[in-house]
Order: structure tokens, then C-alpha cells, then sequence
């Protein structure tokens, strides 16, 4: 289950995947998880990295940073099972965690919707539905005693256009911010306001994953899994 992805991530950055992925299969997890911090810190975002330093961090028992990762991971690929299972197997780690209520049908409908296609599919059939408009609004003007009906295949160009230029935006926006964060340490605090002298409503276990709805000063405003809203310090979260 935690068996680390081995290919190299690049070319220019393979001395630093092999050595990493070397000292993770020597069990040396706090030198491997530097080196797969370093891949990150200079630039390279992949699944596969960050897959690897999810299992890392889980070896090290480090429950925040293997859900932290795992999280991320499963952002950039949202359809990998092996991702998905080994972040299930880091929440079972978290000590007295929250009551998770599922959302709502139509937010589960929309968020398999996001996730089924790429932003660069929906870019592709964007330009596929624009090129069809092009090809109606053609054969209207010249063809116009050979192509009938072209008012309605002209309007349903133009729809189909509009629905896949808008899905590639959500879809983009969606993967370049996911709203989440995750709780890096265990027992701080969840407040009523966006001040450290508000009431405090509560703590939460490390690894609690949290919806960010707004950011106010240095606190963030979240939705824990259990549907409640307060405020966190920005410091004790990590954004996925």
C-alpha cells in the first residue's frame, strides 16, 4: 500500500528523485522527506512527488503532512485509486476525528463533474464547438438554399461553446485552488471570531481537513467536516 512510485519525475531533477526514493526504501524517511521537499521547493508540482512524501511523512507518523500530501496528490490526479486509499489509510490515524457529513447530491454531482475531464479537454472541445459555429455561420451565408435549419444548429453550436468555455474555466480554477487545508498539528484551537481573544468553540485533531470559505487578517474562516463554521489561526493550517 505505501510502496513509492520509483520513475523519475525529469530529467534535470532525477538525481534528486533517485536519492530520495533511495533513502526512502533504506527507511532513512526523515533524509528521503528533505529531498522530496527540495524537488518541491524548486519548482517541481506533480502528484507522483507528492504521493511519495504523503508515504513518507505516514512512515514518520506524521499524520498532517501525509494528509497534507495525499490531498494535494489526489488534486493534481484525481482519479488515482492508489492516492485516494492511502489517504483513507492516513485519516484512520487521526486521533478522535471529526463526524464527516457528506455533501449535498447536487455539490457531489458538481465536483464528479469538475473532476471528470481535464481543463485541457474541455479547452479542446471548446475549440472544437467554436470551429462548428464557424462551419454553420459558413454554410448559412454561402450554402443557405442547401443547408436549412441552420438558425437551430447555430444556436446549439453557440450553447455547446458557452458550456464547454465555461467547464474549462471551473475546471482550471478548480485545480489551481482547491479550498482546502489541513490541520498540521494536534489540539489547536477553532474560534468564534478572527481574534485570538474570541471564544473558543473547540479544538481539533492534526490531519482534520477544513474548507476555507474567506481569509480575514491572519485567520482563515473554514467549514470543519462535521458542518461547523468558525475561524483558525493561518499559521496551524496548510492550503492543499
Amino acid at each position: 500500500m505505501l510502496h513509492n512510485i520509483t520513475y523519475a519525475v525529469t530529467t534535470d531533477n532525477k538525481s534528486l528523485w533517485q536519492t530520495a526514493n533511495t533513502l526512502y526504501a533504506h527507511k532513512q524517511y526523515d533524509s528521503a522527506a528533505v529531498y522530496y521537499e527540495k524537488l518541491l521547493s524548486g519548482g517541481v508540482n506533480n502528484a507522483d512527488i507528492h504521493y511519495n512524501l504523503g508515504n513518507t511523512y505516514y512512515r514518520l507518523n506524521k499524520v498532517g503532512g501525509a494528509i497534507l500530501h495525499y490531498e494535494k496528490a489526489l488534486h493534481l490526479d484525481p482519479h488515482s485509486k492508489q492516492v485516494s486509499d492511502n489517504l483513507a489509510l492516513a485519516k484512520g490515524r487521526v486521533l478522535n476525528p471529526l463526524p464527516e457529513f457528506p455533501p449535498i447530491f447536487f455539490i457531489r454531482w458538481w465536483n464528479g463533474l469538475v473532476q471528470s475531464l481535464s481543463p485541457d479537454v474541455w479547452a479542446w472541445l471548446s475549440l472544437l464547438a467554436f470551429c462548428a459555429v464557424l462551419t454553420v455561420i459558413y454554410f448559412a451565408r454561402v450554402r443557405k438554399e442547401q443547408f436549412s435549419h441552420s438558425g437551430r444548429w447555430l444556436s446549439v453550436s453557440v450553447v455547446t461553446l458557452l458550456v464547454c468555455g465555461c467547464m474549462a474555466f471551473f475546471t482550471y480554477d478548480a485545480r489551481q485552488h482547491s479550498g482546502k487545508a489541513v490541520v498540521m498539528q494536534a489540539g489547536i484551537s477553532f474560534f468564534e471570531g478572527p481574534q485570538s481573544n474570541s471564544k473558543v468553540l473547540g479544538t481539533l485533531p492534526e490531519g482534520t481537513v477544513v474548507q476555507i470559505n474567506q481569509e480575514e487578517g491572519n485567520y482563515y474562516n473554514v467549514k470543519l467536516p462535521n458542518g461547523r463554521e468558525g475561524w483558525i489561526a493561518a499559521q496551524d493550517l496548510s492550503k492543499v
